[in-house]
């Protein structure tokens, strides 16, 4: 029925569908063919007056669409009836048409006056196979329970009204739902009423009303029923799914919540009751959790969302409930009441927030609040090491070492943001936390340069480190070295061996003409700010002059220093040998064939003899024990030994005249001769001076020698009077310095 209160009782139809406010389903019947009747409101008085099977429809699809009793009979006093004898067209019961829902109205009559002083009636709907008598009789006893062939537990009922004139109103009992839109339990002002201003799935709520003989009725909110007697009625409003009851008020008093609620009908004249339900449509609290690769605080393309992360819902200060991001990096929460919400991320351990940290807001009845996404940005590895390129190729080649110490600076969007030193493995490494761009530098040191890049650029992306970011550096390396003056032809600089000053040392880089460099004072040369490469130092020979060549005692083989400079690498030592050698000597055999008392022609160098004659230890002709001619001269070449060779084997004594008058004669024929050092090793005069020599060799002569065996005095005599013969690095006398 789509109204509970009529004018009168030909007014009153079963609804072949739901009313305006209700689906077509709503408390819908099962398909099938049921029977109806009208009692008073407890039930116990039969109203209708037709025989049963005279009030059979049929139910499809929750609708009625067919009255099955036009065209029936039933026996009555031996006689066939006709279910519509009455005249009307489809019999006794008049159909009509429910436009909303394409179905049947079946009217209810006939059927008497309720003894009820309300006016109240009760209508009834049971399937025909739970139907317990003869349907050819208008009424069926059967037993306690069960109301003329009426099981209640079978049977859906609904109380009606038909006004009635007179001094008795009947009691009412309404039934009101509101959308409790801040879930406070109050019904506030704007708040919709279900089934009125706010529809469920098109229509109202579905309730019922329980009356005390436990005859149920079901409507929609909202609903008007109206009590036929004194007694309690139950209240029961349906679960519906995503909503929560907020509030339960009976006439006017807040009740704890519950879907019921009992009324007691004391079923007085004007008597009215009214249960209020409140209820909260729930709403979802949804997002996502995203991997901000940029670190935007924007979901950009490509970025990804992340499963795991605990998301939590606060509710008016407390936690209210807590979830984690699914596979898909998705949340949600469903929530049924009212309140000041939060809700915020848990974060994790090496990531930085980008975007809001979290969402605030006010519950809303059904008002859904999506969108709510967490963006985090992953923080990541900045790492790399410094190393001793040694052989400055710009590659980090098996070997070579990394370097301590060394300032690494890491910079964002055009500012420093780090700086940390090489540690003792060479390695450094920066966590960064933020998006940006970046760039990573060396600090260099001096004396220091760079073979490789001397820094990263790189855009930051979240989680995504930047590993294996080496500098590699050539530290400056030097070739340095002294000029000494080798007096003993040793190759060792010896005390007390001076430096040799003013000499020009070459560099030579890979084959070509790099530097040059000065000695100093000390003899010392320095090239330093070498870089790699393979050098090969030469020193730049001096000629010497006339009487005077110089030789190079040290380095030996080609005389150069080769190096392959590699990284730091410092030589001191690359030194340089020589030694001023003298070149003039003439042999006791020259100073006897140029005497000029036979051939080749006489040396001018005789005329010295008158005035710086030489003490021997026999009579000369002129018998003063000296010779001061190139006569007398002649006269000791001539009378030197009588063998055919420089020694001892005939008349040593006067061959060792021979030879101490020809290096006599050598002193007198170069001024600067006696200055020269003797350097013979082995010789026991090695380091003397030629006038040393010619002194302790004259007094030799003169005084005698033990034995009389001058061979090795000879030797170096011989050997000082040859030196003109030598090559260079082979003379025995070398220049003072």
């Amino acid at each position: 029925m789509n109204a509970n209160i009529y004018d009168a009782k030909e007014d009153v139809y079963l609804d072949g569908g739901p009313g305006p406010n209700a689906p077509q389903h709503a408390a819908g019947l099962p398909d099938g063919n049921y029977y109806f009747q009208v009692t008073d409101p407890s039930g116990k008085t039969l109203l209708s007056t037709d025989p049963v099977l005279c009030r059979e429809v049929r139910v499809e699809d929750g609708v009625i669409v067919e009255y099955v009793s036009a065209g029936l009979t039933y026996t009555s006093k031996g006689k066939t009836v006709d279910c519509n004898q009455d005249g009307h067209s489809y019999g006794l019961h008049d159909t009509g048409l429910d436009a909303d829902h394409d179905a049947l109205t079946i009217q209810l009559m006939p059927y008497d006056n309720t003894p009820n002083r309300g006016g109240v009636y009760k209508a009834w709907m049971t399937p025909t196979s739970a139907f317990d008598g003869d349907p050819e009789k208008v009424d069926n006893a059967c037993g306690n329970g069960c109301f003329h062939g009426f099981l209640p537990s079978d049977s859906k009922t609904d109380n009606f009204k038909v006004k009635t004139h007179g001094r008795f109103t009947a009691p009412t009992l309404e039934v009101h739902k509101f959308a409790d839109s801040d879930g406070d339990g109050t019904w506030d002002a704007g708040e919709p009423e279900i089934g009125v201003d706010l529809m469920i799935d098109s229509g109202g709520w579905p309730v019922s009303v329980t009356d005390p003989n436990d005859l149920v009725s079901n409507g929609f909110s909202p609903y008007f029923y109206y009590p036929g007697f004194a007694g309690d009625y139950v209240v029961t409003e349906d679960s519906v799914a995503g909503w929560s009851q907020t509030a339960l008020i009976v006439d006017g008093t807040s009740n704890s919540l519950s879907a019921t609620a009992t009324v007691t009908v004391e079923y007085t004249s004007g008597e009215t009751h009214n249960v209020t339900y409140g209820n909260f449509e729930c709403f979802a609290v949804s997002g996502a959790k995203v991997d901000d690769r940029d670190g935007d605080g924007t979901w950009g393309a490509g970025e990804t969302t992340m499963a795991g992360w605990t998301v939590e819902l606060w509710r008016d200060g407390s936690l209210f409930a807590s979830t984690t991001t699914a596979a898909d990096g998705t949340y949600s929460f469903e929530v049924c009441r009212g309140g000041s919400f939060v809700v915020k991320e848990v974060n994790q351990a090496g990531w930085t927030q980008t975007g809001v940290t979290s969402y605030s807001f006010t519950g809303a009845s059904g008002t859904d609040r999506t969108g709510k996404d967490f963006f985090n940005f992953g923080h990541f590895r900045v790492a790399g090491s410094k190393v001793n390129d040694l052989d400055g190729n710009g590659a980090w080649d098996g070997g070579e070492p990394t370097l301590s110490g060394w300032t690494i600076q890491l910079w964002r969007n055009g500012a420093q943001y780090a700086t940390t030193t090489t540690g003792a493995d060479g390695s450094y490494s920066f966590t960064v936390t933020e998006p940006g761009s970046y760039e990573v530098r060396e600090v260099t040191q001096s004396g220091w340069v760079a073979t490789s890049v001397t820094s990263f650029s790189f855009a930051a992306s979240s989680g995504e480190s930047h590993t294996g970011l080496n500098f590699l550096n050539f530290k400056e390396g030097s070739i340095c070295g002294s000029k000494f003056y080798d007096v003993n032809h040793d190759g060792l600089w010896n005390a007390p061996e001076a430096g040799l000053a003013d000499w020009t040392i070459q560099l030579y880089k890979n084959g070509a003409l790099f530097a040059t460099a000065t000695t100093d004072e000390g003899g010392s040369y320095c090239f330093v700010g070498l870089l790699w490469g393979t050098y090969e130092v030469r020193e730049v020979q001096q000629t010497g002059d006339s009487s005077h060549v110089w030789a190079q005692t040290f380095p030996t083989g080609d005389g150069d220093w080769d190096v392959e400079m590699t990284s730091g690498l410092d030589v001191e030592d690359a030194d340089f040998g020589n030694v001023c050698e003298y070149t003039n000597g003439l042999t006791w055999g020259y100073w006897k064939t140029h005497t000029g008392l036979d051939s080749p022609p006489r040396d001018d160098a005789y005329d010295a003899l008158a005035d710086y004659p030489m003490e021997v230890d026999v009579e000369t002709p002129d018998g003063n024990y000296y010779v001061d001619s190139d006569s007398e001269a002649s006269w000791v070449f001539e009378g030197a030994g009588s063998g055919s060779s420089p020694d001892c084997s005939g008349d040593c004594k006067s061959l060792f005249r021979a030879q101490l008058l020809a290096l006599y004669m050598n002193t007198l024929n170069w001024s600067d001769f006696a200055d020269q050092i003797y350097l013979y090793a082995g010789d026991d005069w090695s380091g003397s001076t030629v006038g040393e020599i010619l002194a302790a060799a004259i007094d030799a002569l003169v005084d005698g020698i033990s034995g009389d065996d001058y061979t090795d005095f000879m030797g170096t005599l011989d050997r000082i009077n040859n030196n003109g013969h030598a090559e260079t690095g082979d003379h025995v006398l070398v220049c003072a310095m």
